[in-house]
């Protein structure tokens, strides 16, 4: 089963992360930012993606440790992928973030964006299997 980490602190993305997650069989864990600066990056190997939710008060919050976090956005981008959802538009201070991620999305105050961008992701992470039988030819006599 995939799984991924969701990194946020709105617990309304992150509920709607898990749900639209799950109906896709996929499970996660949601972790806050916080928590994140304060971890070894090394952790997410046991995820098989990352989801970066950058709110939209993320550099008020944050911003002293900007140069901290791009170190762990590039140390984890080397373990799995990593994807940055913008709750708002994207934002150029985080050039060299994006730099990093394997795609970023902008939700920009609309909810189905969300379920737009969680939907690319899982599409992008889920390898195809068909299950459809080989058709060989047979070669004729």
């Amino acid at each position: 089963m995939n799984k991924a980490l969701v990194i946020t602190d709105n617990l309304i993305i992150a509920n709607a992360i898990e749900a639209k997650l799950s109906t896709a069989g996929w499970s996660n864990e949601n972790i806050c930012i916080n928590s994140i600066i304060r971890a070894n990056s090394t952790f997410v190997r046991h995820h098989h993606c990352v989801i970066l939710i950058i709110g939209i008060d993320f550099i008020k919050r944050f911003g002293s440790n900007i140069m901290e976090m791009s170190a762990m956005v590039r140390n984890c981008s080397t373990h799995t992928p990593l994807y940055l959802v913008f709750e708002d538009d994207y934002d150029p201070r985080f050039i060299s973030w994006s730099q990093h991620a394997k795609q970023l999305f902008k939700l920009a105050k609309q909810a189905n964006h969300l379920h737009d961008a969680i939907s690319k992701i899982i599409d992008l992470e889920t390898e195809f299997v068909s299950h459809k039988p080989l058709c060989v030819p047979v070669a004729s006599k």
